[in-house]
């Protein structure tokens, strides 16, 4: 009679379920666990150098094998999930509001670093903005849908800086980044001066 020897379990992913774990974190405003989600899937939930992903892959390499495994690959919902994710950072629709750039990651703020969305389909209509860093400042550009009630603009920028003043005057949270453009319909340009 054979024996087997079976593996202890091992920490692993299974994206299928990422994509309503990214909209749960958007939703709940958590920005820093939907980047941390996005890095990993990169790093752990796909393939190197690639972006297939499988329904579900180990973290850490299983007893006897070289490297990681990867359950189902390709995974058409696993990989959804990476761009669903990288969707909710620059682009969220929720029922009443739309929220641009909420959840990037810090760095992408940096000076001399640029974000740019190109007609993002949302419930509002279409969205084009783009955020260019420099050391002191962040030039805004912004084409916004016709029919968003409620539009929000998060300047998530690197640790240790914050917004001083924007221009045209619109009112900002300091704690948040976050600059209120409600009731802006037509194509607008600010200045967002930062410390």
């Amino acid at each position: 009679m054979a024996s087997s020897v079976v593996s202890p379990l091992r920490s692993g992913t299974d994206q299928v379920y990422g994509v309503n774990a990214s909209r749960f974190l958007a939703a709940e405003d958590e920005p820093d666990e939907l980047v941390l989600s996005l890095y990993g899937q990169l790093a752990a939930g796909m393939t190197p150098d690639t972006f297939v992903a499988g329904e579900a892959a180990s973290v850490a390499p299983l007893d006897g094998l070289r490297y990681r495994a990867m359950y189902l690959p390709p995974n058409g919902t696993a990989n959804d999930s990476f761009l669903e994710t990288l969707r909710l950072m620059v682009v969220q629709d929720t029922s009443s509001a739309l929220r641009l750039a909420f959840a990037t990651p810090r760095g992408w703020l940096g000076a001399g670093k640029r974000i740019e969305v190109t007609r993002a389909p949302t419930r509002f209509g279409p969205v084009t903005y783009s955020l260019a860093a420099s050391v002191h400042q962040v030039r805004v550009q912004l084409d916004p849908p016709p029919h968003a009630k409620e539009l929000l603009l998060r300047l998530r920028l690197p640790a240790g800086r914050r917004i001083v003043s924007v221009t045209p005057r619109r009112r900002f949270d300091r704690a948040t980044g976050t600059i209120d453009l409600s009731g802006v319909t037509v194509p607008l340009e600010l200045l967002v001066r930062t410390t």
